[in-house]
Parts: C-alpha cells; sequence; structure tokens
C-alpha cells in the first residue's frame, strides 16, 4: 500500500444522485425488521405510506454514502487492495428528518488519513442535501 497523503486529501469525489420512493422507504423498513408485528401502529408509520405519520426510519440515511466507495479505488495518490479494505465504522448525523420521497445528492472527501503501520485508516466524510430543498 502506498499513500501520497496531500493527492488523496484534495481529491474531489464524483456527486452521486439518489432518487428515494416511498417504496424503497418501505422496502428498507422491513429489511431491517420493522413488520415484525404488522398491525401496530409503531411499525405502520415506517411500512404503509398511508399512514397518517407514514415516515423513513433514520439510519435509512447510511445508504446514500455507501456508493461512494466504489470510487475509493480511483483516488489519485491511493494506492490498496480492495481485498484488504476493512469497512471500520459508521457514524450519522441527522440534521433534519429525511423525506419519505425525493432526490438527494451526496458529496464526498477523504477527511483524514492515519498512519497505522502495515495499513492506514482513512475517513471518508459524505454530506447528503435533498435537492429540491439542499438542505443537508
Amino acid at each position: 500500500m502506498s499513500i501520497d497523503v496531500q493527492q488523496a486529501l484534495s481529491h474531489k469525489f464524483t456527486p452521486l444522485t439518489t432518487t428515494l420512493t416511498e417504496k424503497d422507504v418501505i422496502l428498507y423498513a422491513l429489511s431491517i425488521g420493522e413488520g415484525y408485528s404488522p398491525t401496530s401502529s409503531e411499525n405502520l408509520k415506517f411500512t404503509y405510506e398511508h399512514h397518517p405519520e407514514f415516515s423513513t426510519i433514520p439510519s435509512l440515511g447510511v445508504i446514500f454514502c455507501l456508493p461512494t466507495l466504489s470510487q475509493l479505488s480511483s483516488v489519485p495518490g491511493l494506492s490498496f487492495d480492495p481485498m484488504m479494505l476493512l469497512h471500520g465504522e459508521h457514524y450519522l448525523e441527522i440534521l433534519s428528518p429525511l423525506p419519505t420521497a425525493g432526490t438527494f445528492i451526496t458529496h464526498a472527501k477523504i477527511a483524514n488519513i492515519y498512519d497505522k503501520g502495515k495499513g492506514a485508516l482513512v475517513v471518508v466524510e459524505t454530506i447528503t442535501q435533498d435537492k429540491s430543498t439542499g438542505k443537508d
């Protein structure tokens, strides 16, 4: 693994556009077990689009950054074997409730690189904005 820290830190990732539908919101909720009690009002607000409080589970926000990882192998100054890549952790900060449908743009950058001896820790920061409002 070889790293040119300054070159990697100055890299601009291609912004990614994601379109989210009500169906996507429901499928995500079901995929993390929200439908375990199908008649529960607490479950229905995440799994039934006609529920008066239909809303998005906040953790859905983590999916917006995942496609950014596919661009990691093309970052100039960052050379590594993708088979040795380990996704270490995720941090999600929600600044406003996620809409149940819309188009979102995700911007990413390498925030920091830490030398770990035989490897490196690369911190990738992503910010996702609602395309229609511009809000993070």
